[in-house]
This record gives structure tokens, C-alpha cells and sequence, in this order.
């Protein structure tokens, strides 16, 4: 629904969505309702080796989940420095940073997240901003960082 409403107004788009959720079904269904299966690719189940080139060859990664744990798949579109627009649910917004390298909207506003990647679409400065800080946000979560924060919870408690 979302691309439906950017299509209109950028109708040299494309969509390619990859995975096999339960959503695709009607996904496909609606882009043929919208008649806009010459824009939307569903790629379905992308062996991991291969998701680094479909983000390196993206403009903007979109997570539109209305359900998210964590977020590993945001951490590679971070790496691959892309601009992100996401739901506010879960783990998200621990991962990305709103007004910094994402846009995050409510799940299930088809009009906002449509807003929200015409937002960077219309401004291409901003996209390549949030592209950058990105892949120095990503950063914090290396290893070596993430091994180094545990280390230190592990000696405050040892200190309680």
C-alpha cells in the first residue's frame, strides 16, 4: 500500500522485497491490484552471502515489521551504509537512530511509511547523511565494543 503511493509520485521506482513471510501472499496480491507488478520484485528466501550486493545496489532499506526483536538485518543495511526507513516497534529503534540514519514511523500507517521514503526520495543530501552516519553507527556494535560493555556489567554486578 505504502508503494502504491510513492509509485504515484515516483513512477520510476522500483521495489524489490526479499524473504518469505507470511505477508507475501498478500503482498503479491496487492501489487497486482495496483497494477504495479512491473515495479515490485519479490526475490522470496535470499541465501545470506548474497544480501550484502541487494543492499549495496539499494537506495534506502525499509523494515516495515510490525513485530521486531533486534534487528541483525538493520545492522547489515547500517554496514552497507544505507538510510533507513523502519516501523517503531521492538528493537528498533536500539539499533538505528531516528532523525540521524532513520526515519521511523507507527506499524501498520501505510500513508507514513510512504511519507517517510518520500521524505529521503526528495532529498537526496539528507539519504546520503543517513547513509553515512549509518556506517559510523554501526560501529558501536562490533564485537570488540559489545564484548567490552558486557565485561563492564559483569564487573558492576560483581560489585554489588
Amino acid at each position: 500500500q505504502a508503494f502504491n503511493i510513492i509509485h504515484n509520485k515516483y513512477p520510476d521506482i522500483d521495489l524489490l522485497m526479499i524473504g518469505n513471510g507470511s505477508e507475501r501472499i498478500k503482498c503479491e496480491k496487492l501489487s497486482s491490484k495496483f497494477r504495479l507488478n512491473n515495479s515490485i520484485r519479490f526475490m522470496g528466501k535470499v541465501e545470506p552471502s548474497k544480501i550484502s550486493s541487494f543492499l549495496y545496489g539499494s537506495e534506502i532499506f525499509i523494515l516495515p515489521s510490525r513485530r521486531e526483536p533486534f534487528g541483525i538485518v538493520l545492522l547489515e543495511a547500517m554496514a552497507s551504509g544505507k538510510s533507513i526507513v523502519a516501523t517503531r516497534v521492538g528493537g528498533v529503534s536500539e539499533v538505528v537512530r531516528e532523525g540521524e540514519n532513520a526515519i521511523l514511523v507507527k506499524p501498520d500507517f501505510p500513508q507514513d511509511l510512504a511519507e517517510g521514503i518520500m521524505r529521503l526520495l526528495s532529498n537526496p543530501g539528507l539519504m546520503n547523511q543517513f547513509g553515512d552516519k549509518s556506517k559510523e553507527i554501526v560501529k558501536e556494535f562490533s564485537w570488540e565494543k559489545v564484548v567490552d560493555k558486557y565485561i563492564s556489567v559483569y564487573k558492576s554486578l560483581v560489585k554489588v
